[in-house]
């Protein structure tokens, strides 16, 4: 039952990186739009580039508009990145406790040694789907934050609007 205490504090991080992996993927597919963007007018103008000899100005903004899409991958890396050495940290806390309570209870003979040492394979065995139960939420929110635009667009209303009969 002590381990129970864990799982709010386990679903509660596991949340919070969820959406900040959701809100930095979303800013990195952002990032990743304008530099479409950038190389589509730049190679659709190029007659225009070369007349107005912009071709420095349009390398700078293509390289900044990569730094930017850089910086934004970065901060998503970060933010899934701290999900596993932050599980480990609740494991480690987790089986610090278990020892400490089994200890207690072999002392007061409630538990043998070779139930504890069961008890604590089973906690471990345990542990493995609870630290992925984290990785694969950061997968999901990715993915989540990665389609949220193109659902956007599916739920968008159309101005223009269709007549209920056709012409005859």
């Amino acid at each position: 039952w002590v381990l129970l205490i864990f799982v709010p504090v386990v679903i509660g991080s596991a949340r919070r990186i969820g959406r900040d992996v959701r809100k930095t993927t979303r800013k990195g597919q952002d990032k990743l739009a304008e530099i479409q963007n950038i190389l589509h007018e730049t190679i659709t103008g190029n007659r225009i580039v070369k007349a107005f000899s912009m071709e420095l100005w349009e390398m700078l903004r293509f390289r900044k508009a990569a730094q930017r899409l850089f910086r934004a991958n970065l901060k998503s890396v970060r933010a899934q990145a701290i999900s596993s050495p932050l599980m480990d940290s609740i494991g480690a806390v987790a089986i610090a406790l278990l020892l400490y309570v089994g200890r207690t209870q072999i002392q007061r003979g409630f538990m043998s040694e070779g139930g504890f040492f069961v008890f604590i394979f089973a906690v471990f065995k345990l542990y493995d789907p609870v630290r992925k139960f984290a990785l694969f939420y950061n997968n999901f929110q990715q993915a989540s934050g990665s389609s949220s635009s193109i659902f956007a667009f599916l739920d968008a209303k159309d101005d223009v609007r269709e007549r209920s009969r056709p012409y005859t």
